[in-house]
């Protein structure tokens, strides 16, 4: 079994995905590294850090991009170790299965660009847009997709789940520092920020099981729950508040605190549309199928739709 399989595995799980307003993956994609916590961007992090000193007084961001990719299963190590094989043959699989948890493997993949920031001293304004998606499949199914259906064996989907959004947000925050004592130096702010929400989708629940044996397959979904906005017009709009403090403890050790969405408006509450599926396969006998399938006498492309019809 090539490497394509593993990438293969990941991807669909991607493509599986939860689409949500407040998710899984971290802080609604904006990671918090260096990049985040100084600058413009501090707005939405932690806005006590608009003052702290290693800020800079002045910053202007043209751009500012970030991708980030999370799981809770590979490691970097893992991945250049399977990723670059040319064959996973079974103790390779058998390693990577128990790598995954007993609930399932989860992939969050989110982007955040900021434009045109700017910090002035304790006040900063920043406008991004954000992007992001993360999902959870059931352990079964990447089973599944290693070693191929087990003869009697049901396989679970339940569990499997997605969530995507995307959002544009502006923010203007501003900072003081306190003097606490003779040496250190308290760092308190405050941010608004503005969001208006272009895609949220979201498929909440899947339950249901697969089945196949030598002569038969069965498939039972029992329910699939969705709900979805899109507008580009960002009618999902509203204001957010966050509140945060900064202290240096020593030289080489900063503790900061941020409170995030103190007051919060936010929700996709417009045009949003929910809806469920269910569905049922009754048990395929397949020694039957494959006899109706091979009496039949149209072209290849409509055999298959032909022979479930009239089986």
């Amino acid at each position: 079994m090539r490497k394509e399989i593993l990438l293969l595995v990941i991807f669909i799980s991607a493509l599986s995905a939860p689409l949500s307003g407040h998710s899984m993956y971290q802080g609604d994609c904006e990671w918090l590294s260096t990049p985040s916590t100084y600058g413009p961007n501090a707005v939405f992090y932690n806005p006590a850090l608009l003052s702290y000193p290693k800020n800079p007084g002045f910053s202007f961001e043209f751009v500012r991009a970030g991708v980030e990719l999370t799981n809770n299963t590979f490691s970097v190590s893992n991945w250049n170790e399977y990723a670059t094989k040319e064959t996973l043959y079974v103790d390779d699989k058998d390693f990577v299965m128990d790598l995954i948890p007993s609930d399932g493997f989860a992939l969050s993949v989110g982007a955040n660009v900021g434009v045109l920031g700017v910090k002035i001293g304790n006040f900063a304004f920043c406008p991004r847009v954000i992007v992001g998606a993360d999902q959870f499949t059931s352990r079964d199914l990447i089973e599944l997709a290693f070693y191929g259906n087990e003869l009697g064996r049901t396989y679970s989907l339940t569990g499997t789940r997605a969530e995507a959004m995307a959002y544009n947000e502006y923010g203007f925050g501003y900072s003081r520092p306190f003097k606490i004592g003779e040496n250190k130096t308290l760092h308190a702010g405050i941010s608004l920020t503005y969001g208006r929400g272009i895609f949220y989708g979201a498929v909440d629940r899947i339950s249901g099981n697969f089945t196949s044996d030598s002569l038969y397959l069965d498939a039972d979904i029992d329910t699939f729950h969705y709900k979805y906005s899109f507008n580009g017009a960002g009618s999902n709009q509203g204001f957010s508040s966050n509140l945060g403090f900064a202290m240096d403890v020593n030289e080489n050790l900063l503790f900061d605190l941020s409170i995030r969405n103190l007051f919060s408006s936010v929700g996709w509450v417009h045009d949003l549309k929910t809806g469920y599926a269910a569905g049922h396969l009754d048990p395929i006998n397949v020694l039957r199928l494959i006899s109706v399938y091979d009496d039949l006498p149209d072209t290849l492309d409509e055999k298959w739709k032909d022979a479930f019809e009239h089986f």
